[in-house]
């Protein structure tokens, strides 16, 4: 889809380079063939003919795109898919590497460990409440409450903070409790234990019920993280859950900087400061909530169990919930940025031998022809050695 038909920058720069390339070569053909004309008129022909074909601009064009076709379709291989072919040269520029809690260095699947009624509700008809409602939700804690056959209608969702719904003329509303109390008009939060994620369920004047939610750390977070510290990076947690819990849950995590009670548009303010400072920025994201962030990153990466919103958002999808296809990521790109150096390079200097030796009367126009497919062909192989990558362990 979107890595077919959107031309990355070096592509662009790749064309720009070779239409000022081939004008250059017909004037300088032109004036090798006015030289020889007063030379030798019966070569004029042959030796324009030769430097004509001899020159190779397509090897420019394709020194570019065929390593990234490449690249592209080994990552496909090894669970990362590439949505924007100009990832692969931003990526090995970011410097600060934002994470999302939540479905990204945790597991999508939260758990309900305890609810707290505060009404005449029973605790299988709350969790069925917030399962009716949440199931109209993008977000990674639906699938911790059980389907419901309520219809609730009127749903509006509230990024980063909740949903609201009604159900039997009654207006409810799921998700943060700072939230929640505010919609309710209730002064009175009641205290919550510190130790685990929580949604509340109200409505207006009302407190329901208080959910408490858990979940686990992703078995390849902790080394992606480390693999990436040890790089020279800079990794922040962004998490919309409370500060105290984003804490505890990166007590044993590679992060450098941990921020909690975050709302999209505060994570997106923290991404703009650093970018400001001039670092380049990825992000990693996961729910619905992380779209806008994940657009104002530098280069943003999305988990595929998460929504399709942040994926449409993504330069990099993570498939088969692997945080380590990051690392993957960053070998493959790394590698694919050496072959395109080496693809222009061979261009440039095939280019400057060949076509003096044409100039010259060296070359006939057969040989030229040779010389031109070899250098093609020879661009294509050496992309193809991408395929022989050997990833290492840590990635």
């Amino acid at each position: 889809g979107r890595a077919q038909s959107y031309r990355p920058q070096r592509i662009r720069l790749a064309d720009t380079l070779s239409r000022y390339f081939v004008a250059s070569l017909l004037l300088l053909t032109l004036v090798v063939g006015v030289v020889w004309y007063f030379i030798a008129p019966a070569e004029v022909f042959r030796i324009v003919l030769a430097m004509l074909i001899a020159s190779c601009p397509c090897a420019f064009s394709l020194a570019t795109p065929a390593v990234l076709t490449v690249a592209s379709h080994f990552l496909s291989r090894h669970g990362v898919l590439l949505s924007n072919a100009d990832a692969c040269e931003t990526l090995l520029s970011v410097d600060h590497w934002c994470f999302d809690k939540t479905g990204t260095l945790s597991t999508a699947e939260l758990v309900v460990q305890q609810v707290d009624t505060l009404a005449a509700l029973s605790e299988q008809e709350c969790l069925e409440i917030i399962g009716s409602i949440e199931q109209h939700s993008d977000h990674v804690l639906a699938s911790a409450f059980p389907q419901s056959t309520y219809e609730v209608a009127e749903v509006e969702v509230a990024h980063g903070s909740g949903v609201s719904a009604c159900l039997n003329n009654e207006c409810y509303f799921v998700g943060r409790p700072d939230w929640v109390a505010q919609q309710c008009d209730i002064t009175q939060p009641p205290t919550l234990q510190q130790e685990h994620s929580v949604v509340a369920l109200g409505k207006s004047g009302m407190l329901l019920a208080v959910i408490y939610l858990s979940d686990r750390v992703r078995a390849d977070s902790a080394t992606t993280l480390e693999s990436l510290r040890n790089q020279g990076r800079t990794l922040s947690l962004l998490s919309g859950d409370r500060s105290v819990v984003a804490a505890r849950f990166t007590e044993n995590l590679s992060i450098d900087h941990c921020l909690g009670d975050l709302l999209p548009q505060a994570k997106m303010q923290y991404i703009s400061r650093l970018q400001a400072q001039g670092e380049c920025v990825g992000m990693v994201g996961d729910g619905v909530n992380d779209a806008p962030v994940l657009g104002q990153a530098d280069v943003s990466i999305a988990m595929a169990s998460g929504s399709q919103l942040s994926q449409s958002h993504a330069d990099i999808i993570l498939l088969g919930g692997r945080l380590q296809g990051l690392m993957t990521a960053l070998q493959v790109s790394a590698r694919a940025q050496q072959i395109i150096r080496q693809n222009l390079g061979w261009a440039m200097a095939y280019n400057v031998i060949v076509l003096p030796l044409a100039a010259f009367g060296f070359l006939e126009p057969w040989m030229a022809a040779i010389g031109m497919s070899l250098s093609s062909l020879l661009v294509v192989l050496n992309a193809r050695r991408l395929n022989y990558l050997k990833l290492r362990s840590d990635a």
